[in-house]
């Protein structure tokens, strides 16, 4: 599939599955890494893993939230990388708050979404801090005095050092 076909095709939303034939996933990515068509690529774990999807888009939605927050991170990934629009962006403009990725993670209150939605976050708080990063609270909004006071090196104890000792 050229890109040229990709571009031909005037759908504005576009919906990519398994029982997508090989050249109508191929037009779908090659049109949605383009500022033209589609604007919207819905998909299924088909193109979770080993797509490129990053050359125009700055925006993911999850829907059907896996338990796994390595998957999220993953579908994510899908967005956030090297050469992505933002990462254009956040050269171009010199602000991380207007050219970040924007991941939504919709659910309906009082589901059982909400109890996973819940649970993925918890646990990728949990796989952050222990690879490295500073603890997450449960909003980014908290003051210092909202946050709890952790001992002094409990967090770097907590800690799993992948490099040479």
């Amino acid at each position: 599939m050229t890109l040229a076909a990709a571009l031909r095709a005037s759908e504005r939303v576009q919906f990519v599955s398994g029982e997508t034939k090989n050249d109508g996933k191929a037009r779908a990515i090659a049109g949605f890494n383009t500022p033209l068509y589609p604007e919207v690529l819905i998909t299924t774990g088909v193109l979770a893993e080993g797509v490129d999807l990053h050359r125009s888009c700055r925006r993911v939605i999850h829907h059907d939230l896996p338990w796994n927050p390595a998957k999220l991170e993953q579908r994510t990934g899908r967005v956030d990388r090297i050469g992505s629009l933002s990462s254009r962006l956040r050269q171009e403009l010199g602000s991380v708050a207007t050219s970040a990725v924007d991941v939504g993670m919709p659910y309906v209150a009082g589901t059982y979404d909400e109890t996973i939605f819940e649970r993925v976050l918890a646990r990728r708080r949990e796989f952050r801090c222990i690879l490295g990063n500073r603890p997450e609270w449960e909003r980014d909004e908290l003051t210092a005095d909202e946050a709890p006071a952790w001992p002094e090196g409990v967090v770097e104890s907590l800690q799993v050092q992948l490099g040479p000792a």
